[in-house]
């Protein structure tokens, strides 16, 4: 990234999954998000009720460049994509809740095992 930026070019290109890039993403309101004026190839020719819609946010993305030390900006670009649009709004936001209630138990049920390890020889 930082050689393309360096020779005044652009790119786009995906991200690898981490869990940091996981908590922005449930952190952000998707519910506010634009919708995107793209329509696929392969839905141009179907009503727009039965295209797939996208929404999307740009965040800020601060990174150092460790060949000279520079600060420097990426955008971040966070895409979603549904069959229906936000309508179902509380559906997502049910699902969000349950993921995170779920991983809330799993981190203490990890907790509990780990001071259990612990404190046996």
């Amino acid at each position: 990234m930082f050689a393309i930026h360096r020779a005044d070019n652009y790119f786009l290109g995906p991200l690898s999954a981490r869990p940091e890039l996981d908590r922005e993403f449930l952190a952000l309101q998707p519910a506010t998000w634009p919708q995107l004026d793209y329509v696929s190839r392969r839905d141009r020719h179907k009503p727009p009720e039965q295209r797939i819609r996208y929404w999307g946010t740009e965040t800020d993305w601060q990174l150092v460049d460790p060949q000279t030390g520079k600060q420097l900006t990426f955008r971040k670009l966070f895409i979603l994509s549904e069959r229906t649009p936000f309508v179902r709004s509380e559906e997502r936001d049910a699902c969000r809740k349950n993921r995170k209630r779920q991983m809330e138990r799993v981190l203490r049920d990890l907790e509990k095992r780990r001071s259990g390890i612990r404190s046996r020889r």
